[in-house]
């Protein structure tokens, strides 16, 4: 496959043209198949930071870091960013559905994206939405362009909601060597409405593939704001943690977490695999131990994360099954992958490509999910 660096806009047009007219598939988010890939990594400017609207509009190349960084130096914040993603680019972020740990916080990054420039598979160019919080009837056009993996358009450029830069932030963590702990833990934090700006977990096996001394289970969170509120919070956990005999310690070495998360974002096989409520993920975890399944998660929010040593189909229906058990779902872009995905949602995705990307030609997916289906649907 060869591999183009386009700079601008006309120069991925005529790229999509030459495809096209060789009947080649195009390839953006780091696959190796036979076609043509495009590398956007020369798409890396921040064309304007808003302070007044709170916003920053970046090309699909810049890297949260680096757009981290110039926000900061306006007292502003990434919601998104963390320090395991400061190497991770706005494209592949979105396109890769790649998991955000300051959810519970600052609500899902797609709500943080208020417009979006998008290049269509024929090279048309749409802008979409803007600057405010509301400013569409009808569809969330927006939600919809960053949602589909880069299969029915190319998102080129974002602007993004911004927040404050907080003057505080601690981090602390814990052991565990029994996940109903943390379904406890989870369940006081609800009750007592303490929400942790950052709060992950990941079970044993995954911390023997960082490498973690005992391989339990481990727990991080970090609290953030004023001075005096983050000294009320630290308070109130530090209580709930000796009430409920959690070994919760002050962070000394925060680097060393941000590389572990950093390192099983890299092993996650199903990224967003299995939606849970939150209080009924005990029995999943423990279920996942059993088979020896890495896992990581934001309890709070109950979207977990695998690492499963022998990733297949049949192993990730059967998880499906057991999610849907407890009240939750799979993952639709997996399930098409695998061949069982809903009849209903395989007809409305197939409508949508031949509409967009008729040609099948934008990263193609293979004909999946349940094919044989009810025209009704």
């Amino acid at each position: 496959m060869t591999t183009y660096k386009p700079y601008g806009i006309k120069e991925v047009q005529e790229l999509l043209r030459q495809a096209k007219g060789q009947g080649l598939s195009v390839w953006t988010r780091h696959q190796r198949q036979e076609g043509m890939g495009l590398d956007f990594q020369n798409w890396n400017k921040i064309r304007e930071i808003d302070e007044n609207n709170l916003t920053v509009t970046a090309e699909r190349g810049v890297t949260l870091g680096e757009l981290e960084d110039a926000v900061n130096r306006c007292g502003l914040h990434v919601a998104a960013m963390t320090e395991d993603l400061r190497t991770v680019t706005l494209g592949d972020f979105f396109a890769e559905q790649m998991p955000c740990l300051t959810v519970g916080y600052y609500n899902h990054p797609r709500f943080q994206v208020l417009g979006l420039e998008v290049l269509l598979p024929d090279g048309a160019v749409l802008q979409v939405a803007g600057k405010t919080v509301k400013n569409v009837t009808g569809y969330d056009m927006c939600r919809f362009y960053i949602s589909n993996r880069e299969t029915l358009a190319l998102p080129m450029a974002f602007t993004l909601k911004l927040v404050s830069q907080e003057p505080v932030q601690v981090m602390l963590e814990a052991a565990l060597e029994q996940e109903n702990l943390l379904m406890s833990l989870v369940a006081q934090l609800r009750k007592r409405r303490i929400t942790p700006q950052v709060f992950v977990y990941w079970n044993a096996a995954a911390a023997e593939i960082v490498k973690q001394e005992g391989a339990a289970g481990h727990l991080m969170m970090s609290f953030c704001g004023n001075e005096a509120k983050v000294k009320r919070e630290l308070e109130a956990i530090s209580d709930l943690a000796e009430e409920m005999q959690i070994g919760l310690q002050l962070c000394t070495e925060p680097e060393q977490l941000w590389w572990s998360l950093k390192t099983l974002r890299s092993h996650t096989v199903w990224a967003d695999g299995l939606k849970v409520p939150s209080l009924h993920c005990g029995v999943l975890l423990e279920e996942l131990a059993a088979q020896k399944i890495g896992c990581w998660y934001s309890p709070l929010e109950g979207s977990l994360h695998l690492l499963p040593q022998d990733a297949d189909g049949v192993q990730y229906q059967a998880l499906c099954n057991r999610a849907v058990e407890l009240g939750g779902c799979g993952n639709w872009y997996y399930q098409y992958q695998y061949h069982f995905a809903p009849a209903g949602a395989t007809a409305i995705w197939q409508k949508l490509k031949e509409k967009f990307d008729s040609e099948n030609r934008l990263n193609p997916m293979e004909i999946g999910g349940a094919i044989e289906h009810d025209d009704k649907n």
